[in-house]
């Protein structure tokens, strides 16, 4: 009996999960943590893939220490409408909390298992880092102020919280020409060149990592190498104590899973709709109004009259700033992505003024019948649109013979020249796998027929490295076809160099020692490498067992 209750207890042991507590730590004094927080507008598969593509520029450790890169999501609530107002309260009003920020700080409470925090965050989730460093930097259940920092990309933000650094373009169009009209922004404080599919020059992957990688990696390590372990934190509890969850927050919560889907669907019926009467207008030949501009002016217009009368907005004023905003909630999202297509080639409506004929009965001396065709030819190449031609009564061998003229157009020239395609954008180009790949088109001019349309085939499977031709194919009037390509390279992104030594690890006792006499046998050693593995080592020097002294 005694045994089997022994037995029992040595099951409890192993298999209790309050064991695992007291054997692992839940906030590590060594290894690193990076937080990546995304913007306005951007899904949960979009947030991961920031992480992903960040993560990919970074070996797993970093100062011979772990490095965590993770993520903590910014939902969209209202279909982009409820993050609007956000981003507006949040810059205009210094909105200090709501209920992302405190989803925010629930779910890093489990991810973060060390003491060293660096929060990384792109556009709007610049506001959310500022805020989390506030909630958490030296107060009691989070983080001492030395030991987690701030890194800006893209900020809407007018500061970086603890000092830390930021990298903004003055091309990125949504920050440094709309959002800085009415917010005081971080001047932006670099120049990246854009492509003609870079859209807004605003995304994290595609603009400031795929151009700025390496100044973006630099500063992130230096912001690192500033972070220190601390005596505050205690090892067996976790980093972050999780924000205490009020009715009120449950509430708001329930209420969101609800609405987000229904307003997802609306925008979906919305923007379908939309796109109809679009299509439709372009077939009977309407006017062409230039979407992203007006919707980009409508949204300045809006945040500058907010800007002039923040004193005095109110409760009451939601619905207004819901009807102004919910003009870019798509606009934002085609730009980051998929620009917005370029409406060209629209046929205008030709008159045909048709020549007018008059015939006048004359008569006329005896002329050669050859003649007469040719004058009447003649004519009426020569004329202008109003056109006479004579028919004539030719007597011709005491008889009368009556001549009804041909009226013959003068032949055109043939069309055999093929329109000219211009590939718009590099041609070869380069794209880091896994990233999107948006093709910038072409356009065609024949030297009849004007502009014309072009037909695009083939694919790019960013996935898989390797070459890819897009073909682009044109046809005039004449049937004449021309036909370009593109070659699409899909490369491995570039590691970052190997600049850490490989780490020697000697086996045995270091010093040793022997009697005289005695046969030393020295026990060798190992080395790995952050890179390249396990490493051979070779060794050197010799030991005389029949002299006292050291050797090395």
């Amino acid at each position: 009996m005694k045994r089997r209750i022994l037995f029992i207890l040595v099951l409890i042991s192993l298999f209790s999960p309050f064991s695992k507590v007291s054997a692992n730590e839940l906030c590590s004094s060594s290894g690193y943590t990076v937080l990546t927080m995304n913007g306005i507008f951007t899904d949960k598969q979009g947030a991961l893939d920031n992480k992903k593509n960040l993560e990919r520029y970074f070996l797993p450790t970093y100062n011979n220490q772990k490095l965590t890169i993770d993520y903590v999501y910014n939902p969209t609530h209202l279909a982009g409408v409820g993050d609007l107002i956000d981003a507006v309260q949040q810059g205009l009003f210094d909105q200090k909390s709501d209920y992302d920020l405190v989803e925010m700080l629930n779910d890093a409470s489990q991810k973060v298992t060390t003491q060293k925090l660096l929060l990384v965050a792109h556009s709007q989730g610049n506001f959310y880092a500022n805020n989390f460093y506030d909630k958490v930097a030296s107060v009691p259940g989070g983080v001492p102020s030395e030991s987690i920092g701030v890194y800006g990309v893209g900020s809407p933000a007018d500061r970086v919280a603890g000092g830390g650094k930021y990298l903004t373009s003055d091309t990125d169009s949504v920050i440094a020409a709309k959002v800085g009209r009415f917010l005081k922004i971080l001047p932006p404080n670099i120049h990246i060149p854009l492509q003609s599919f870079d859209g807004n020059g605003h995304s994290f992957s595609n603009v400031y990592l795929q151009y700025k990688g390496t100044e973006i990696v630099s500063d992130i390590k230096n912001s690192l190498d500033k972070l220190k372990t601390n005596d505050v934190q205690d090892s067996q509890k976790p980093c972050i104590d999780p924000p205490k969850l009020s009715i009120l927050h449950k509430v708001e919560g329930a209420v969101l899973f609800v609405a987000d889907p229904l307003a997802s669907f609306t925008k979906t019926v919305a923007v379908g709709t939309v796109v109809g009467a679009y299509r439709i207008s372009l077939a009977i030949g309407n006017s062409i109004i230039n979407t992203a501009d007006f919707l980009a002016s409508s949204v300045s217009s809006f945040a500058q009259s907010i800007f002039n009368n923040k004193k005095s907005l109110a409760i009451n004023n939601t619905a207004s700033v819901i009807s102004a905003t919910e003009q870019i909630v798509e606009t934002e999202t085609v730009k980051d992505f998929t620009p917005l297509p370029v409406v060209e080639n629209i046929v205008p409506q030709v008159q045909i003024n048709i020549p007018q004929v008059q015939v006048v009965e004359e008569k006329v001396e005896e002329v050669p019948i050859v003649a007469v065709e040719t004058q009447i030819l003649t004519q009426i190449v020569q004329t202008t649109p109003v056109v006479q031609v004579v028919s004539s009564n030719i007597y011709h061998g005491g008889g009368s013979r009556n001549v009804e003229p041909v009226i013959e157009e003068p032949p055109l020239p043939s069309d055999i020249t093929s329109p000219i395609i211009t590939i718009i954008g590099d041609n070869p180009i380069e794209v880091i796998k896994n990233n999107i790949y948006t093709d910038a088109g072409a356009t065609a001019l024949d030297d009849i027929d004007g502009s014309r349309v072009v037909d695009v085939t083939g694919m790019v499977d960013t996935a898989v490295v390797g070459d890819y031709i897009i073909t682009y194919t044109v046809k005039d009037l004449s049937n004449n076809v021309a036909t370009s390509t593109r070659t699409v390279h899909v490369v491995e992104a570039p590691l970052p160099p190997d600049i850490l030594a490989p780490i020697i690890t000697i086996l045995g006792d270091n010093p040793a020692s022997v009697s005289v006499g005695s046969v030393y046998t020295d026990a060798g050693a190992t080395a790995l490498d952050d890179v390249d593995g396990v490493i051979t080592v070779s060794s050197s020097g010799s030991v005389n067992n029949w002299i006292a002294g050291v050797y090395t």
